[in-house]
């Protein structure tokens, strides 16, 4: 386990040997050396895990995870780098039903407009579009929660890629099957010269004494995995993705996934603001009307529009909802349609005071009054 309180020193012990978890080496698990594979392979085909699968690119493969049914979440360095057109070909997924290959032709890949190719400043997230949606597997849910919230929280990470323990790291030609594992999430780091922070995992190594700090399925993401997710469960028991997969660091200058080699995770937090116009009324739990990404939409949401009201040249967190650019009455519409939705318990949606009540109201039939004039 990480020391939080060394985190800085730590950091700069593991830049010289970032790298990235990228196409077409992309990362998959490295197991306790104590541990069964067959434990990982087992976990993984957790029906909580059937949307997890493995992408081929134009770079290669990657490890992505479906989180509607036409939209497919990985990381954005799994189509190299910025200024390359990005495609997707196929996207396999694996339960305990077997394989199956979808084809993704006619798909379209959007890149984070922050992916900059470096991982101190770029955002490493992207979303396939599909041109049918893939109804054979559920959705996995997305977390809508601040990333420092996870921090010594137990994790799950599932991925395609490169078996081996954390004695002889990952094992060459050894791609394909889909292994889970479980990490602590210690720190919240950087890499050196940027200001990325990225929810960080290191692989312990089992001692037989009270200071053992590996988990029973403890791993090391290797080559296989970029872009796959790294999965929490929430206060309701809920899987949700709270990262992807980016890159892995190594203080001995070896990055194989070794004990002691650290992997980095982008945060969902980190993008909500680039998913949300894609995924609102796709993605379970992800609505038109929430400006603030919370997985709520209340009043903080429309007292964000109602700032924002009239202005041009907007985004999604001014109220902007149809991205068009102005915040209108359609937006209001739109967050009207789904004033008091949760992606959570109907319990955290705090009841409105009435006169906010009024103010609502009298904006909703503004807003009806509106849709009937452009009918």
């Amino acid at each position: 386990m990480i020391d939080p309180r060394r985190s800085r020193t730590l950091l700069l012990a593991f830049c010289p040997a970032a790298i990235a978890m990228a196409a077409p080496d992309a990362f998959g698990i490295v197991r306790r050396d104590d541990v069964a594979d067959q434990v990982y392979l087992d976990a993984a085909l957790d029906s909580a895990y059937d949307a997890v699968g493995r992408i081929f690119t134009n770079e290669g493969q990657c490890s992505a995870t479906l989180v509607a049914p036409n939209y497919i979440l990985t990381a954005a360095h799994c189509f190299g780098p910025p200024g390359v057109t990005p495609s997707a070909a196929s996207f396999e997924i694996e339960t305990l039903g077997g394989m199956q290959t979808i084809d993704l032709t006619g798909s379209t890949v959007h890149i984070h407009p922050e992916w900059t190719g470096s991982f101190g400043t770029g955002l490493d997230l992207a979303l396939i579009e599909l041109a049918a949606p893939i109804t054979v597997v559920d959705p996995l849910l997305l977390s809508f929660s601040d990333r420092g919230s996870f921090i010594g929280q137990n994790a799950v990470h599932v991925g395609f890629g490169r078996e081996g323990t954390g004695l002889t790291g990952a094992l060459p030609g050894t791609e394909g099957d889909k292994r889970a594992g479980e990490n602590r999430i210690d720190i919240l780091a950087s890499v050196t010269g940027g200001d990325r922070l990225y929810l960080t995992t290191d692989f312990d190594q089992p001692l037989n004494n009270v200071l053992n700090q590996a988990l029973p399925t403890e791993y090391s993401a290797a080559s296989g995995d970029s872009g796959g997710p790294l999965i929490v469960t929430d206060f309701f028991g809920d899987s949700r993705i709270a990262a992807v997969s980016s890159y892995i660091s190594a203080s001995d200058g070896v990055t194989d996934g070794d004990y002691g080699d650290t992997s980095g995770y982008t945060a969902i937090d980190d993008g909500l603001d680039f998913l949300f116009p894609f995924l609102a009324g796709q993605a379970e739990g992800v609505f038109f009307g929430d400006a603030d990404t919370n997985g709520v939409v209340n009043l903080a949401d429309f007292d964000a529009l109602a700032q924002s009201f009239g202005m041009i040249d907007a985004g999604w967190a001014d109220g902007d909802f149809n991205s068009d650019g102005v915040v209108d009455l359609i937006d209001f519409d739109l967050l009207a349609q789904n004033f008091g939705a949760s992606a959570f318990s109907p319990a955290s949606v705090a009841a409105l005071p009435e006169p906010a009540t009024a103010g609502l109201l009298a904006l909703a039939g503004a807003a009806a009054l509106a849709r009937r004039r452009r009918r």
